[in-house]
Parts: structure tokens; C-alpha cells; sequence
């Protein structure tokens, strides 16, 4: 999903101006980069902040895809107003980018072949 269509996804749900998506974007990258160190970025060797985006149009934004999801109920968390749903994207946040993770570490994982130990 390129950073428009995330943007025209947002904005169906909630006016919202472009450089305040730009800013609730990339704090939702720093938050996803704080969360977890690994499985974020597509280049792992990255800086959180080389991903940031600096206008609407940029192409991918340096996030793996099933993170965008989880993106886009951080910034409905940030653009609502009522309380209860505040609590309700945050959890969504939480909950998707939590899924993604384990998608990602476990596909990786699948890579590694543990020989098996004898204890006797």
C-alpha cells in the first residue's frame, strides 16, 4: 500500500491535512522502530529515520507491508477525539503490529534448522 492510498484511507474515516499525516506517520514509524528493533524496516541496516517521508507522494516509505494496517489505527488513534476510541485504535495498534511481528519473525525463523541435542 504506497503512503497515498494509506493517506485517501485516512481521510475517508476523518478530515485530515497532508502534513499532519506526514507527522503522524513518521511518529508511528518511531513507535513501531521502539517497539520492536527487528522485522520493521525492509532494509534492517536502516535508521528509523532515513524511512521518515517528507511529502504524500514517496513510494513505499520504507515499512514492511502488514505493518500498514497497524499504521493506519495508530493515526485514527491520534486523530480521534473521543476517548473510547482513542483506547480502541491503540489497542487495534497494538494488536496488528504485534500479529505482524510474529509473521515476520516466524517466516525468518523457518529459515533457521536447529540440530537436535542429546542430553545423554
Amino acid at each position: 500500500m504506497t503512503i497515498l492510498k494509506m493517506f485517501e484511507h485516512v481521510s475517508i474515516m476523518a478530515p485530515i491535512e497532508q502534513r499532519l499525516f506526514i507527522n503522524y506517520y513518521n511518529e508511528t514509524v518511531d513507535e513501531l522502530c521502539g517497539l520492536y528493533d527487528k522485522y520493521v524496516l525492509k532494509d534492517e541496516t536502516a535508521d528509523p529515520e532515513s524511512v521518515h517521508i517528507q511529502n504524500i507522494t514517496d513510494e513505499e516509505g520504507g515499512i514492511l507491508p502488514l505493518y500498514h494496517t497497524a499504521m493506519i489505527d495508530n493515526i485514527y488513534q491520534y486523530i480521534s477525539t473521543d476517548a473510547s476510541e482513542k483506547a480502541f485504535y491503540k489497542q487495534e495498534f497494538l494488536r496488528k503490529a504485534s500479529m505482524a511481528h510474529n509473521r515476520y519473525f516466524r517466516d525468518d525463523s523457518k529459515k533457521i534448522y536447529l540440530k537436535k541435542a542429546w542430553w545423554w
